[in-house]
């Protein structure tokens, strides 16, 4: 098979060398696409080199893209790993393909099953944790939940499952509305995981202060205010523009992600961001305030594990994009990076702890801590 292909490169490389194609111009007419011999004294006595050189005889893709160059040079790697003999045609062709064409998350398992899997596994979760949700009422589980409100359970919940669909918006083509949901439900999911833990470290201050006893009695205001917020920066976002943005993977393929078009949408997810980080660090705060406090100790210490491991999460994720921006070839199997499920810690902060009775709200002196009045939903 090697000297067969051996023979045909020699074949082509006659062929195509310069003086067999200047005898096949002035013998027998046929066009060649080396421009230099229509420079050529004695070809221009045969052929008309003016409209010739002016000629686009091969048609180029993408000619006046900026990675015009980049392609050009995968292309002819592609072609001659395959006149090597180190892949097959087939091999060759497929990569071919991927040098232009974007792919996107599916449930179609022709060409993988991850959109499958990952729809799956989401969904299951979510079931799973509506089937959380109906459990939470029952006398046996509900001594277990004193932490906070069960309403409030509830909501954190609520913003569980906001992260959880929003994974269902890489799916199909990305597009800008599509975008804008995504930001809107990360967004609202993490006020609704993460103001009911910062609305008990406020109340459960160890000094007591009309700003805590204020946002005991008003705890739904104390959340629709963060919620409101979240509600004004989206409805503003409406005005931003959305683009997709191509991401090579170190596979080969090329995926899209959602690109802030404008001023106006990166203004809207730093302020979105730094919002938020406002939350973390007063709930960072007020538990190293409480760390200490023996009725609510391993409730703290579990949900500021969940935050901890959050933070990790972010870190991670900034870290990766950087430098998978600058080295393409980093990420090979996973494809998108940005489709990890980062609610799966929050779901540590909101389990309760093993011994229902480790929550000793019972012997609280209610002079010097702001006990779990009210709670009794």
């Amino acid at each position: 098979m090697k000297i067969k292909k051996k023979a045909a490169i020699k074949v082509l490389e006659f062929w195509l060398s310069k003086e067999e194609q200047k005898r096949m111009i002035i013998n027998k007419g046929i066009v060649s696409g080396f421009k230099e011999l229509y420079y050529d004294d004695e070809v221009c006595s045969k052929l008309d080199c003016d409209f010739y050189r002016n000629l686009q005889l091969v048609p180029q893709y993408n000619r006046g893209g900026k990675d015009y160059e980049e392609y050009s040079k995968k292309f002819r790697m592609k072609i001659l790993e395959f006149i090597d003999g180190n892949k097959t045609a087939s091999e060759v062709l497929e990569e071919i393909i991927n040098l232009n064409e974007i792919h996107h998350l599916s449930l179609d398992t022709e060409e993988t099953s991850y959109g499958l899997i990952l729809f799956i596994f989401i969904t299951s979760l979510i079931l799973i944790f509506i089937i959380i949700s109906l459990l939470l009422n029952m006398k046996k589980v509900k001594p277990h939940f004193n932490f906070l409100p069960i309403d409030f359970w509830y909501v954190i919940l609520f913003g569980i499952l906001c992260h959880m669909v929003s994974i269902y918006t890489d799916y199909g083509d990305v597009l800008a509305y599509k975008c804008r949901i995504k930001i809107f439900l990360i967004s609202v999911g993490f006020t609704l995981t993460f103001v009911p833990y910062f609305y008990k470290l406020v109340i459960n201050f160890p000094e007591e202060n009309k700003i805590s006893s204020c946002i005991l009695k008003k705890r739904y205001f104390f959340l629709l205010t963060f919620v409101f917020g979240d509600i004004v920066l989206n409805l503003i976002n409406l005005g931003a523009s959305y683009d997709a943005q191509v991401i090579p993977t170190g596979n080969g393929k090329k995926y899209q992600e959602c690109k802030m078009g404008d001023s106006l949408a990166k203004s809207i997810v730093y302020l979105s961001i730094a919002y938020k980080a406002i939350i973390f660090l007063g709930i960072l705060f007020l538990s190293f305030i409480e760390w200490s406090i023996t009725e609510t100790l391993i409730d703290i210490r579990i949900s500021i594990l969940s935050i901890y491991i959050d933070i990790l999460s972010i870190i991670m994720l900034i870290i990766i994009k950087h430098f998978f921006d600058k080295h393409k070839n980093f990420i090979t199997s996973v494809g998108k990076y940005s489709m990890k499920p980062n609610f799966i810690p929050n779901y540590v902060g909101m389990t309760p702890s093993e011994n229902p009775k480790n929550h000793a709200f019972r012997n609280v002196d209610k002079n010097k801590w702001i006990t779990n009045k009210g709670f009794n939903v």
